[in-house]
């Protein structure tokens, strides 16, 4: 089940550098990030959990997804593990129902579908492991 969250003053992006009062400042909007970046991966995760959960009791080593709709009011939608993503992917092998498809058997991925319909005046953020690796959408 979602928990809903409802910010004072809703998130503009991420900070991309550092600056001090009165300095200009680059602010990510939109990106895609991996966590072979590193710490400013981490620093980015950390971050986000700490200004859209505080007093949500989540343990980061447990977390496979999420999924944080946000609307234009400030309410968020954050979604935990509760997504069912299903890829649609061209193969380059012929595989029979129910064998494993393998990474070298996809030529393509075609399509994601995370099973919900998300507003078009709403931002989206999607945290996601494949394997050891993470990503940030």
């Amino acid at each position: 089940m979602p928990f809903e969250i409802k910010l004072e003053k809703p998130v503009a992006g991420f900070a991309a550098q550092s600056a001090l009062p009165g300095e200009p400042l680059l602010i990510e909007m939109a990106g895609f990030h991996t966590s072979s970046e590193g710490e400013p991966f981490i620093r980015m995760l950390e971050g986000l959990s700490q200004y859209v959960c505080p007093g949500v009791s989540i343990v980061p080593s447990s977390v496979d997804h999420f999924l944080i709709i946000a609307a234009p009011d400030g309410k968020m939608n954050v979604y935990v593990n509760e997504l069912r993503i299903c890829l649609k992917a061209q193969l380059q092998t012929t595989v029979q129902a129910g064998e494993p498809v393998l990474l070298p058997d996809i030529a393509d991925i075609v399509s994601v579908d995370i099973g919900l319909d998300i507003p078009g005046d709403c931002g989206v953020c999607l945290f996601f492991s494949a394997g050891w690796r993470n990503s940030l959408w």
